[in-house]
């Protein structure tokens, strides 16, 4: 059996779960609905039952699957006398890093080596990745004004939610409309012809490209000895078994971008084009199993 650890809007768990069919037992528990579940977890195992009856056990688990747990809606709002959900939450994420740290104990968590760390920041992928690729220039800013160069982003360094939805986008700002009283992430533009999404899963690199000028679908493509290379060396120097790294190109030189340690669905132009990362996705948690 497989016990995939997520949330219930979860796309690439979706669209991975069908191949599993016929091949091995999965057990799903969905963070944000953790009160449609039952749970006795000790030192000597854990034991998990569904509103449908099913029960996962941990002497029947072979592999832990952990993608993007996190709750739907992410947001709680927070009365002054303290909220009961909001504690919940944390106690129900403490639970589920407790399975995953007896999982791995046991040698049967997917991605291990990534899985229970906390993911890197912006700032530290960028270091690290300039061992092998250009960067672009970045700053996070407090009270200082901007020095890099027209054109310029402003990003975001939280995903979660702000009192502005705009807060969250990647827009291209003018520097001397920076008030410096606010907290700032901003990042010189790259001028690109083309964006390149690397998949590394389990050591298998699978590369596709989106014009920026034509289309917003993403083909397979060949990524090029050097740059095959270079996200190897990274990947390795890193530690990452499953990421999503995003490249900039122009005339064959790539710039460096991010990588996410949670990947997700691309808009991919043939159905060809997905299944093959699907398939990697679904052979690496097949493998513990």
């Amino acid at each position: 059996m497989i016990l995939i650890l997520t949330h219930s809007n979860d796309e690439l768990v979706n669209m991975v779960m069908p191949l599993f069919a016929g091949r091995t037992e999965v057990f799903r528990f969905n963070l944000d609905r953790w009160r449609e579940y039952s749970w006795n977890i000790s030192p000597q195992g854990y034991e998990i039952e569904n509103r449908a009856g099913e029960v996962c056990s941990e002497s029947g688990v072979k592999s832990v699957w952990v993608h993007d747990m996190k709750f739907v809606p992410e947001r709680v709002d927070m009365p002054l006398g303290g909220n009961a959900e909001t504690w919940n939450r944390e106690a129900v994420l403490k639970t589920c890093r407790a399975i995953c740290e007896l999982a791995a104990e046991r040698g049967k968590l997917v991605f291990a080596a990534q899985a229970l760390r906390e993911a890197w920041s912006p700032l530290r992928q960028l270091r690290a990745a300039s061992a092998w690729f250009a960067i672009p220039q970045t700053e996070v800013l407090y009270r200082c004004a901007p020095s890099i160069p027209k054109p310029v982003l402003s990003k975001s360094l939280c995903s979660g939610w702000a009192y502005s939805p705009a807060i969250n986008k990647t827009a291209r700002i003018e520097p001397d409309m920076v008030n410096i009283d606010d907290q700032w992430y901003l990042q010189q533009e790259v001028e690109a012809d083309e964006q390149l999404c690397v998949y590394c899963i389990a050591g298998k690199l699978l590369a596709f490209r989106c014009s920026l000028k034509t289309s917003n679908l993403y083909s397979a493509c060949s990524l090029g000895e050097a740059d095959a290379t270079a996200v190897r060396e990274l990947v390795d120097h890193v530690g990452l078994e499953f990421a999503l790294i995003k490249l900039l190109r122009k005339k064959r030189k790539s710039v460096f971008l991010e990588w996410s340690e949670l990947p997700g669905v691309l808009c991919w132009k043939t159905q060809v084009a997905a299944k093959s990362v699907l398939q990697a996705i679904a052979d690496a948690v097949l493998l513990k199993n």
